[in-house]
């Protein structure tokens, strides 16, 4: 290979560059110390000119007195002796008197004679201190960046790292060491690292290395480690491959402390998909859980069981104990039905006292439901101890099957519900399996509350009044108020057209809320046209009774000057066994106080203890008119009625027979002591303006005032509904 020959460059272009295009102060001196060339630099510094300064004046005369003296003692020998100085500050001083700091260096050679020629590089010392003032402001400022660093790496808990892949030496900053509890000093190697992961975490970190190194694509994963300290953390760990002549040499990274948002994302997601109380699945989780087991069920062709799980008793543990009993029932039954269940089962707090299990086929075949389902019926029934009490809850469960009983989720769900519903119905406490007939009962359940949400948005509810009378004299003694609906059509119907609705809480609250207005109005037009119908009875529901009917019944008579005498409250026999005493009893002996008559309805026909009748304010009993009417037909009736009226005297509680209908049943009744009587021997339930017969133009009833009317406004149906 040839070389190129590069030119001399010409003296005078050499002399032009350095010395008069120069930007600092540069001069040569003879072996006399006379100055022999000059930059323009060195001239305007000077305030004179070339001829003035060329073959004229030495270095030292340059310089203030001071310096000349200096220059002559010191400098000029270390010239001669050293062959130079290196930037020693000196004055230069011009012909004006202006004075400038300089910085000069100096290189000689020394002559034969003991004299030096040199050369003399001078600067402004202005700008040496400008420099060395920046220079410590950059040093001051990669100082500060250091510092924010370390501060950025302890507050982000980010520490950086090196391997050396020969020698599997790791190097660390001061954070890596505090992020594994380490000994400031000498880092681990990579086994010593690897060793404070657990197995698996350990295996995909050296996995992941030597993945990096064969492919030279980035580090990036997260692992668990214990610290030197016997601390868990997660830590998430990326570094990039470097190499050395094509090979790779080295792992440069950094690596972070990422517990506290590991733990954020495990807080998040519980809060997403579990029930704080139960610690099982809450009902948004379930939901998606029982679209991908369906989906899965589907593609193997298997089987899918459902199970919904309602605990009953559990609204009176909360009455009666408190809500922080509840929430220990809640958590002591979920604990329970979770020991109970296969591993592959899915469980679920569906709200309140409601869960839900999702059994895959091999659980979920017949047999293994009933077994399963008694083992929880089981667990759950044994009491449940808090502070000083016991709280007991049995558990009613509703199974429905794919692709048996329905092929989507929503159908699953709502057939499940059914046969649930169907349990509760029929006395709670037990399992119930869906079948076809159920559709049927609910789609009349759904058309009945139906009827009854769209007959309360346009005020179509509306009380019927039978009259109840003195069997003594058959002299009129109040009414009952029955809750009707008037029909678009000009019809009316009766209870057993929405008689499902009763068991919905909220179509219930509904009508006994629309009979408490209505009778309400209608007792103060009665009282505006001097009319007294005598007390009206209201039937009152569970859900109506736990709602807040009785504040809102006194508040209602309140507003409207009425008597209590004017109300009596009737409560069926089932309420009692829905709620506890220490539940019902406020409400009870609120009403006693404001001066309202209780009574006890459909006596006979539940299960009621007879301690409600000793300790609730009841006032009266009816008998229930399935005894009445079967008064000719079984005799064994007769001795249940005259067995209920003797018992109610001896507790100083009147009587009411329902469904007198007969002459013969009236003789027998008043023979044996009832006191009053309804039916429809004495008048079939009649709208407001049809109760008196009569004129009363003023009040604007539209009817006759006079005796209560015996006739019926509507075909013939069983008294009493």
């Amino acid at each position: 290979m040839t070389m190129a020959v590069l030119p001399i460059p010409d003296p005078a272009c050499i002399e032009r560059l350095f010395f008069q295009d120069a930007p600092c102060g540069l001069f040569l001196t003879d072996e006399a110390g006379v100055i022999r060339a000059v930059s323009d630099t060195m001239l305007a510094w000077m305030e004179r000119t070339r001829d003035e300064v060329v073959g004229r004046l030495r270095f030292q005369d340059t310089l203030t007195a001071a310096g000349r003296i200096y220059a002559e003692t010191h400098l000029l020998p270390m010239l001669r002796k050293r062959r130079g100085f290196q930037e020693i500050a000196m004055t230069l001083r011009s012909p004006s008197g202006i004075e400038r700091s300089v910085l000069v260096t100096a290189a000689g050679r020394g002559g034969s004679d003991g004299s030096d020629a040199a050369a003399f590089v001078v600067y402004g010392a202005e700008h040496r201190r400008l420099y060395e003032r920046e220079l410590a402001a950059m040093r001051a400022a990669a100082q500060t960046r250091i510092c924010w660093l370390r501060q950025v790496e302890t507050m982000a808990g980010i520490g950086a790292w090196t391997l050396d892949l020969s020698t599997r030496r790791l190097t660390w900053s001061d954070q890596m060491f505090a992020l594994h509890d380490w000994p400031v000093g000498d880092a681990p190697d990579l086994d010593g690292l690897l060793a404070l992961l657990d197995g698996p975490w350990r295996d995909r970190l050296a996995s992941d290395i030597r993945h990096t190194v064969e492919t030279a694509s980035p580090l990036d994963v997260e692992v668990e480690m214990v610290t030197a300290r016997g601390r868990r953390r997660v830590v998430h760990a990326v570094a990039e491959l470097e190499k050395e002549g094509g090979k790779p040499c080295r792992l440069v990274g950094v690596l972070q402390d990422v517990t506290e948002r590991h733990e954020d994302q495990k807080r998040l997601w519980r809060g997403a998909h579990i029930d704080d109380l139960s610690g099982a699945a809450n009902r948004s989780w379930f939901q998606r859980e029982q679209v991908e087991a369906l989906v899965r069920a589907k593609r193997d062709r298997a089987a899918l069981t459902l199970l919904l799980l309602d605990l009953d008793g559990f609204k009176e543990v909360n009455d009666t104990l408190g809500h922080q009993a509840g929430d220990q029932v809640i958590r002591t039954v979920a604990q329970r039905i979770r020991d109970l269940l296969p591993a592959e089962a899915f469980f679920a707090r569906l709200g309140g006292d409601e869960f839900a299990i999702l059994l895959p086929s091999s659980t979920g075949d017949g047999a293994g439901v009933e077994r399963l389902a008694g083992e929880i019926q089981d667990r759950v029934r044994a009491p449940i101890p808090h502070e000083m009490h016991r709280a007991s809850v049995t558990v009613s469960i509703g199974a429905a099957s794919f692709p048996a009983d329905a092929e989507q989720p929503t159908d699953l769900f709502k057939c499940a519900d059914m046969a649930l519903y169907k349990v509760k119905r029929s006395g709670r406490g037990a399992l119930g399996r869906f079948s076809s007939e159920l559709h049927s009962v609910f789609d009349a359940r759904r058309a009945a509350i139906e009827k009854v949400r769209c007959a309360a948005r346009d005020g179509r509810i509306v009380p019927f009044y039978q009259p109840k009378v003195r069997l003594a004299d058959r002299t009129s003694c109040g009414h009952e108020a029955l809750v009707r609906i008037t029909n678009p059509d000009g019809t009316v119907s009766g209870p057993a057209d929405f008689a499902q609705a009763f068991d919905d809480a909220e179509a219930a609250r509904t009508m006994d809320g629309r009979v408490l207005e209505g009778v309400v109005r209608d007792l103060a037009r009665w009282r505006a046209a001097g009319l007294s119908p005598g007390p009206i009875s209201l039937n009152v529901s569970e859900a109506s009774l736990q709602g807040g009917y009785v504040d809102r019944l006194l508040a209602l008579l309140a507003e409207a000057d009425l008597p209590a005498s004017a109300i009596e409250v009737e409560i069926v026999e089932t309420v009692l066994l829905g709620t506890d005493s220490r539940t019902t009893e406020p409400l009870f002996a609120k009403l006693h106080r404001a001066g309202i008559s209780i009574a006890l309805d459909d006596f006979g026909t539940g299960f009621a203890s007879l301690s409600h009748l000793r300790d609730l304010p009841i006032d009266t009993l009816k008998l229930d008119k399935s005894f009445v009417l079967g008064l000719a037909a079984k005799p064994q009736n007769r001795a249940i009625v005259r067995s209920v009226v003797d018992l109610a005297h001896n507790l100083c509680l009147s009587v009411v027979a329902e469904g007198i209908e007969t002459e013969e049943a009236c003789a027998f009744l008043r023979a044996t002591g009832c006191d009053a009587g309804q039916g429809f021997l004495f008048g079939a339930a009649l709208p407001f303006n049809d109760m008196f017969a009569g004129p009363c133009d003023a009040a604007g009833l539209g009817g006759v005032e006079g005796a209560p009317r015996s006739g019926s406004a509507e075909p013939a149906r069983p008294a009493s509904v």
